[in-house]
């Protein structure tokens, strides 16, 4: 008896101050203390009358053992098992320190008797209210736990933007929940209302729910397993208090008792608003776009990449000329996907294998001999639910623009051709001085070296050092003529009309060749050239001529533009570089004139835009365009003293040698700035 004493009084009060709940007591509202305060001084008045009055008491007696009970049915009912486990703790204590001085209502029995008699009335007491406190505890837990439950639905429900909707079959009694309520735009006067949400619904729609509800409880209508009846499903529409509709899609189903008597209908609804309003949207936009199409003549095709199928509209099969009915061939298929024709033997699933993105423009011909241009332009898709790709793509006929395009390339070809022909006309003055003195040069050293040969016939061959002026004579003639030769070809090569092809070489060299042709031309106005070569890999491919009147106009224009400076002053600096790891070469020519203001920066390069009295404002412009058309770039930039135009060009840092092998181009550097004033036996020498 006393091992059961102590496992129902000291070890619950051990266990339960070590659980959560002493915990949660902590954070009890203060309504809540003073509760267990009274209690807690009721149990100990009441415990201490009872249990440590004197024997002769005039209150002493059976009766006294009732009194505990209601205060701890109240600390099991509101307290749970802390509040039994403390007053069955204060009892027990009491009822065994009454019984040991003799006090209680067991102090007229004998010791053993009494000792017995408060074992078995602790232990009668403290079973039931265990169990008490059990059963309470169970049942909070379990509507904590339905608590949560239905939180974590509601939570579910407002996540997926599903409304609840219930009805009783009995009593026609219907309710919403808050979720539906929006759905529905209800106010909250109008919540409380029993079926008014359903005067939202269009009358149509209303009455083809309630022929759905009333099929579903009739005594023959299909049955799941559990025994209930679904409601077929329906999109409704609700009527706001903006004048708009809205589409709500109700599920439902007719739960039944176990007699298959109906008596409740349940259900959700689902907002599908927006869904109708994107496939209206998206109807209309096919619409819209197949009217573009017919007005703008596109075509369109698909290509599974799994199978290989092509489909092709109607008005793509017209513009790559397969007849209506047939499978495209082979080389259309190509055709879209800008491939080349495959050479024999190729695996035709490998061909067909298309690429990931395609833009690309194509020409055929047709049976009457017409060649035509098309575009295409298309994109992968993947269907993931489908496990497969498809290209999509559209073509346009472009044929009228490639014939604009050619004739604007002429244009431009010719305007550049007579803007060379104009910088020319400048460079006349030049070409005669340039071309009169090496000529000058070859007649007058063959005339001295027939002199010297005529005065010296009979003894030619026997003074070597005779010999040794004959050849450098003749090494002055030999190097004359190659100078002259180099500048008629420079010219001959400006002048030419037709586009030559582009070739790789070292920016220096062309840079050197413009500048000994300008020479000259800076001397006569006394301007300084200085320039400088760093960086390794100066090699670039370039139509030479048009690069030679790119550089000819920026380097006129910096002289005319230096015309107002002291003549001391006039210094026109040519840089070439490459930064380490760039793939770009820099051409920077700078001049000490007046400059460009910032807002003018790129105003210069507009066509007809010149700061020329007698400039017609197209220099720039096209040389420009002649750099972006070799992937470089033309900008001008503010200098130090004056303007600076900067040059850019991708470099090659490979070329093809004549005999088909890759050799690197080899650059020499400049050691020393080139001045307009250096002398004529260096004036044919390359950088």
């Amino acid at each position: 008896f006393s091992n059961m004493l102590a496992t129902q009084t000291i070890v619950p009060a051990v266990m339960a101050a070590a659980s959560t709940e002493w915990r949660a007591a902590r954070k009890a509202p203060p309504m809540r203390w003073v509760e267990a305060a009274v209690l807690i001084g009721l149990i100990l008045a009441t415990f201490t009358a009872a249990f440590m009055s004197r024997p002769d008491s005039w209150y002493t007696g059976p009766s006294v053992l009732y009194l505990p009970l209601p205060l701890l049915v109240w600390a099991a009912l509101r307290f749970g098992r802390v509040g039994v486990n403390v007053g069955l703790v204060v009892l027990t204590m009491l009822a065994i320190y009454g019984a040991v001085h003799g006090n209680g209502p067991f102090a007229n029995v004998a010791q053993h008797e009494n000792a017995l008699s408060v074992q078995s009335f602790l232990i009668l007491v403290a079973v039931p209210l265990q169990l008490l406190a059990k059963v309470i505890g169970e049942r909070d837990l379990a509507e904590e736990r339905a608590y949560e439950g239905q939180r974590l639905l509601a939570l579910t429900l407002k996540a997926a933007r599903v409304g609840v909707w219930d009805m009783d079959l009995v009593s026609g009694r219907t309710s919403i929940d808050e979720q539906l309520a929006a759905m529905f735009d209800l106010p909250s006067w109008e919540r409380r209302e029993v079926a008014s949400w359903m005067l939202r619904m269009h009358p149509v729609d209303l009455a083809e729910s309630e022929a759905s509800l009333h099929e579903a409880q009739a005594s023959g209508a299909p049955r799941d397993e559990s025994g209930d009846s679904p409601i077929s499903e329906a999109v409704c529409r609700v009527l706001h208090r903006d004048i708009s509709w809205h589409w709500i899609l109700s599920r439902g189903v007719v739960l039944r008792r176990d007699d298959g008597t109906p008596y409740r209908a349940t259900g959700i609804g689902i907002d599908v608003t927006e869904s109708r309003r994107t496939a209206e949207a998206m109807r209309e936009n096919e619409e819209q776009m197949e009217l573009a199409a017919a007005t703008a003549d596109l075509g369109f095709w698909t290509l599974d990449v799994g199978t290989g199928e092509v489909w092709l509209s109607e008005h793509c099969a017209a513009l790559l000329g397969v007849k209506n009915g047939t499978t495209p061939t082979r080389q259309e298929i190509d055709l879209l996907l800008g491939r080349s024709q495959p050479a024999e033997g190729d695996d035709e699933e490998e061909v067909a294998s298309p690429p990931p993105v395609l833009a690309h423009e194509f020409s055929y011909r047709r049976d009457n001999g017409e060649e035509r241009w098309l575009a295409t332009t298309a994109r992968r898709v993947r269907d993931d639910a489908a496990n497969s790709e498809r290209l999509i793509g559209v073509v346009r006929d472009i044929t009228e623009r490639r014939k604009r395009d050619e004739e604007v390339e002429e244009r431009q070809q010719a305007l550049a051709h007579l803007a060379r022909v104009a910088t020319m006309g400048e460079l006349s003055t030049t070409i005669v001085h340039e071309l009169g003195q090496p000529v000058g040069a070859v007649t007058l050293n063959a005339e001295t070296a027939r002199l010297l040969i005529e005065r010296n016939r009979a003894w030619v061959g026997g003074d070597a050092s005779r010999f040794a002026v004959l050849q450098e004579l003749i090494e002055d003639i030999v190097r004359d003529s190659r100078r002259a030769e180099t500048v008629i070809g420079q010219l001959r090569r400006l002048m030419r009309r037709e586009q030559r092809d582009r070739e790789p070489v070292n920016i220096a060299i062309v840079v050197s060749e413009v500048l000994d042709l300008v020479r000259a031309e800076l001397r006569k106005h006394d301007i300084a050239v200085e320039w400088e070569v760093s960086g390794e890999g100066l090699d670039v491919v370039v139509n030479r001529p048009q690069l030679h009147q790119v550089l000819l106009n920026i380097i006129l224009n910096a002289r005319d533009a230096m015309d107002s400076v002291p003549a001391g002053a006039r210094h026109l600096r040519v840089t070439l570089r490459r930064e380490p790891f760039e793939e770009i070469v820099h051409v920077l020519i700078a001049d000490s004139g007046m400059g460009i203001a910032a807002d003018r920066l790129d105003e210069v390069f507009e066509p007809f835009v010149t700061s020329k009295a007698n400039g017609v404002g197209l220099g720039l412009a096209i040389s420009r365009t002649i750099m972006m058309d070799h992937g470089g770039d033309l900008r001008a930039e503010s200098g130090d003293s004056g303007a600076v135009l900067h040059l850019t060009l991708p470099v090659m840092s490979k070329v093809r040698a004549p005999n088909g092998a890759l050799a690197d181009v080899s650059i020499r550097r400049a050691t020393r700035p080139v001045s307009a004033g250096r002398t004529e036996s260096d004036a044919g020498a390359s950088p």
